[in-house]
């Protein structure tokens, strides 16, 4: 219901607006084609990200014994336990891996699904590789410290936390979901995608990211969702809009 209203409500207003930002270059595709605004009054600016802050905090790295030295690789995510996510395709994944490898997977984050997923756990004999470890307000230790950072989702709008994982030098793996994972991995050339739902695909690119012997520079590549850069692109599209709009002084 909330949804049909949300819809609803997009496809009154949108068309009134002098410009509409979506946040990833597929979304704005998708308003143009399901809204039919014209192509150039829909503009795609992601979401900013404070790298240096959250650099800072990622120092500050977590009292966790799986990342202490000797410890079999240790994959990561960070997000509510919501169903959106796809955390049981991700367990499933693990599960198929550690057929072959030693390795663990923490996630971070609380929500409705904690019992569905433990259960899960419990059923695939993961209870020893698989920390729940809880909503956390610096996860940015966390993502500096583990091996791998992995985003299963089914959907995302512009998934920050992808971006954050980058910026705090992990290395990534995603879905290759709509909105947003595709265009910051720019496709897969600064991390492994995997078709959503895809178990096998999905153990194969864990273990392909272990065995990398060098880590991609996911650090330079992050420096475009700075702060700065990103109000001067909201300043381009604002400033010209808010000038029209301004009465002339007669």
């Amino acid at each position: 219901m909330a949804y049909r209203i949300i819809r609803f409500l997009m496809g009154k207003l949108y068309p009134t607006a002098d410009r509409v930002v979506a946040v990833s270059q597929d979304m704005a595709g998708e308003l143009v084609s399901e809204l039919s605004l014209p192509p150039d009054q829909v503009v795609a600016i992601p979401n900013p990200v404070d790298i240096a802050s959250l650099q800072a905090l990622s120092r500050d790295r977590p009292d966790h014994a799986w990342f202490e030295p000797g410890q079999p690789p240790v994959f990561l995510a960070v997000g509510r336990l919501d169903t959106i996510k796809d955390y049981p395709t991700l367990l499933a994944a693990l599960s198929m891996l550690r057929k072959h490898r030693e390795a663990r997977l923490i996630i971070l984050g609380e929500g409705a699904e904690r019992a569905n997923l433990e259960q899960i756990i419990a059923r695939l004999d993961l209870m020893d590789a698989v920390d729940l470890a809880g909503f956390k307000d610096n996860p940015f230790g966390w993502m500096a410290s583990c091996n791998a950072f992995v985003l299963s989702s089914r959907y995302e709008g512009f998934p920050n936390v992808l971006v954050q994982a980058m910026a705090c030098g992990a290395r990534v793996i995603s879905t290759d979901c709509p909105t947003g994972p595709a265009e910051i991995l720019e496709h897969g050339k600064w991390g492994q995608l995997v078709p959503v739902g895809n178990t096998e695909a999905m153990a194969m690119a864990m273990a392909d990211t272990l065995d990398e012997a060098e880590s991609r520079d996911t650090r330079r590549v992050v420096a475009k969702y700075r702060l700065d850069l990103i109000t001067s692109k909201y300043e381009r599209v604002l400033v010209p809009s808010l000038a029209q709009d301004v009465p002339t002084r007669k």
